[in-house]
C-alpha cells in the first residue's frame, strides 16, 4: 500500500525569515494585500525588536499608493525604516486598511524602554528580488533586507 504524502497545514497569514549571505530575506503572506503587508511589517520589525510587552503611545498615519503592488510594499517598508530612524518612539505594530488602489497605514508606536532590542535596526530594503504575488486567493511577498 502506497503511503499518502504528508501535507503541511499553512496558516492563512504569517511570515518567515530566510538567511542570506550578508542580509536577510523575509517572506510574508495573507488572504489580502493588507494582511500580507501587515505580516511583512511584523517580520521587518521582528528582526530588531521584541515588542510583546509594549503599549501604544502614539500613532503615525500615512497613505501608501497608488502604485504597483511592489512599489506599495517598498513605500510601506521605507516608511517603517524612516520612523525607526527618526521618531522618538518605535513602531511596534502596523495596521493596514486596503482601499482598492491605496493603503491606509497606522504605525502604532511605543516607548523604546518597553521594547527589547534583539538586533540592529534594518538599514534598507533591496529593490532587486522583491516580489508580490497574488494567486489562489492569497497574497505573498518576498524582499531582501540590508541589516
Amino acid at each position: 500500500m502506497a503511503e499518502r504524502p504528508q501535507t503541511m497545514e499553512v496558516s492563512t497569514r504569517g511570515h518567515r525569515v530566510h538567511p542570506h549571505v550578508a542580509d536577510v530575506i523575509l517572506e510574508a503572506w495573507g488572504p489580502g494585500m493588507a494582511e500580507c503587508f501587515e505580516e511583512a511589517a511584523a517580520a521587518l520589525l521582528g528582526l530588531c525588536m521584541d515588542a510583546a510587552g509594549a503599549s501604544v503611545t502614539e500613532r503615525w498615519l500615512s497613505t501608501i499608493g497608488p502604485g504597483s503592488d511592489e512599489d506599495m510594499l517598498v513605500e510601506l517598508l521605507d516608511e517603517i525604516l524612516f520612523v525607526l530612524d527618526t521618531a522618538d518612539d518605535v513602531p511596534i505594530r502596523v495596521v493596514i486598511a486596503d482601499r482598492q488602489d491605496v493603503l491606509d497605514v497606522v504605525l502604532e508606536l511605543g516607548d523604546p524602554a518597553s521594547v527589547t532590542m534583539i538586533g540592529s535596526a534594518p538599514k534598507a530594503i533591496a529593490h532587486t528580488g522583491l516580489s508580490v504575488e497574488r494567486a489562489r486567493g492569497r497574497v505573498r511577498c518576498t524582499f531582501l533586507v540590508d541589516v
